[in-house]
């Protein structure tokens, strides 16, 4: 069943205030409905320039955007374009009788889509009905990666590759560079060959990591791989991203792994982690910025900015503090988020903690033209959400498993905070995957993952569902800029700024609402001006607002700061 909702007004103020808690709501809501009540779930979004991609899976059988989706016993996997608006364009899909997944997915120069993932049918796997696989009932894990047309769906290439029987192979994460060559990683138990590339396994048991180059055609051009220094490793490479010079990926680990002859450092009982720079010529590792503590931590997702940076985000257990480099970060509650950003020889710039008092965890992360940051993850909004010791969301109750999305700008100082929030403690929102498109003075960001329980994503409309449920919904954020930079908009002027006792607001365009909010959401001051505003604000705490100015043709947010 196709479940589209539109909002009956225009929102004009983002910042809702329900009971003492803020919701953000969508603009619209868009969700993979499945028959018989499976799962569903959508892993990644993209952005091709105009339209929409999302990448997901599905059991059993079902719909989306109408469209509707073939039976096939287990996971299958699910490829769809649309409009920005919600409207289909086309959908592909990957079936088999058991898991069928992409778990990965990237847009190259041509605007082609490339993913990877594995599957473990024994059965004939087929796209969109035409075989891709034969396995005539060998249990087999295949690594899988193909390119689609952004046009229509169709197949340009598909590759695959197992090894023994019964022995782990997954495929699991990519990156296109600027020729459209192609990184693919993953983790594996058993020896296996693509081409004249092979992956060798010579441990009784545990994880190898892999890199697969292969060439815009899909051809093998180089392979490298990581091991341990005894048996009983398990790592995994959860992103990476193609820079200008080099690839870089993040690596979790768990005992020594060994790079360039040398074990990575180690201690404790949990997963480690590691940032590392790889030539794409030759596969060569030539940095790496590894960290942990003994308390546990994960990078779920790294990006590069426009100068070559690259920032990371994941998740750290606030029991013991995380050390990254000579930065030390504290924790706020059971597991607690963070950001880090270090530059292209990946020596540290900074580090940010967020979190509440229970489990909080950052998930993915992506930049916009102006490198602001967006940080995108999930919390329990039992208490207050804060980003680097400063609330910049309010509690709920009743309480869910809740999703935020914390904006900063390239130094990682808080712009602005989103939350959305489920309708009781059985509510689950997980969010995986954003799109970050910048429109006008407004910044579109359309999010994916799934749902369970009752979430009011658009306004006065709950949706509901009894089981995991993959959804993708469009948030329309204000573009918040500095207050010191109005040179490009002579209309508008602010001063003092930092402020104290009081703030005037001159604006030449003639009438203007102003809205005044702290970093919580809370709308503190509002006020109609006609060329001048004069505001008596001593009695504000010190920190960060969004002041917002809104007239009958235009909307501008801008960051001021009390002292």
């Amino acid at each position: 069943m196709k479940a589209k909702l539109y909002l009956v007004l225009i929102v004009l103020i983002f910042l809702a205030v329900r009971l003492s808690a803020q919701s953000h709501h969508a603009e619209w809501l868009e969700t993979i409905e499945t028959n018989n009540h499976t799962n569903s779930h959508i892993n990644n979004i993209l952005h091709d320039g105009s339209d929409l991609i999302i990448n997901g899976y599905y059991f059993g059988s079902g719909d989306f955007l109408g469209i509707e989706l073939p039976w096939a016993v287990g996971a299958n996997a699910v490829i769809s374009k649309f409009t920005t608006e919600g409207e289909p364009i086309w959908t592909t899909c990957l079936t088999g009788n058991d898991i069928d997944v992409f778990y990965d997915m990237v847009i190259d120069n041509d605007n082609n889509i490339i993913l990877t993932g594995w599957t473990s049918s024994t059965d004939t796997i087929r796209l969109n009905g035409e075989p891709v696989i034969y396995n005539n009932g060998l249990y087999l894990n295949h690594g899988m990666v193909m390119k689609i047309s952004s046009t229509d769906g169709s197949l340009i290439w598909f590759r695959h590759f197992a090894g023994e029987e019964y022995y782990t192979l997954n495929s699991t994460k990519l990156a296109v560079d600027e020729n459209n060559e192609i990184y693919v990683t993953g983790y594996y138990q058993t020896p296996f060959q693509l081409d004249q590339v092979s992956f060798p396994y010579e441990k009784i048991y545990g994880d190898n990591i892999f890199i697969l180059k292969l060439d815009a055609e899909g051809t093998a051009v180089w392979g490298q791989y990581l091991t341990t220094i005894s048996d009983g490793g398990w790592a995994m490479i959860r992103s990476i991203v193609s820079g200008s010079a080099a690839v870089y990926f993040s690596l979790e680990y768990f005992s020594p792994y060994i790079v360039n002859g040398e074990p990575l450092p180690y201690s404790g009982e949990y997963y480690w982690l590691a940032l590392m720079k790889m030539s794409k010529e030759s596969g060569e590792i030539t940095h790496v910025n590894a960290f942990g503590s003994d308390g546990g931590q994960v990078i779920q997702d790294i990006t590069a900015d426009s100068e070559g940076n690259i920032l990371a985000v994941g998740v750290f257990t606030s029991e013991t503090p995380l050390t990254i480099g000579d930065i030390t970060l504290e924790g706020n509650g059971g597991n607690d988020g963070f950001i880090m950003k270090t530059d292209s020889e990946l020596n540290n710039l900074w580090a940010k903690p967020m979190g509440g008092e229970y489990t909080d965890m950052a998930f993915n992360v992506n930049t916009d033209e102006n490198d602001r940051i967006y940080i995108g993850g999930g919390f329990d909004c039992y208490t207050e959400f804060t980003y680097d010791g400063e609330v910049v969301l309010p509690g709920r109750n009743p309480n869910s498993l809740s999703s935020f999305l914390v904006v900063t700008d390239e130094n990682g100082e808080f712009e602005h905070s989103f939350g959305m929030y489920g309708e009781g403690i059985e509510s689950v929102i997980s969010f995986a995957s954003a799109a970050v498109v910048n429109a006008n003075n407004q910044v579109n960001v359309y999010c994916a993952g799934n749902f369970y329980d009752n979430v009011e994503f658009v306004e006065n409309n709950v949706a509901y569902a009894d089981h995991n449920t993959g959804y993708v919904y469009k948030w329309v954020l204000p573009l918040v800029v500095s207050a010191e930079n109005q040179a490009a908009n002579a209309q508008i002027s602010i001063y003092p700024n930092p402020f104290t006792d009081y703030l005037m607001v001159n604006y030449q365009g003639g009438q203007a609402r102003i809205d005044l909010y702290d970093q919580k959401g809370s709308l503190v001051l509002s006020q109609t001006i006609t060329e001048q505003g004069r505001f008596a604000v001593d009695h504000l705490k010190t920190g960060t607002y969004l002041l917002r100015l809104s007239t009958e043709k235009t909307v501008q947010t801008l960051k001021i700061i009390k002292n």
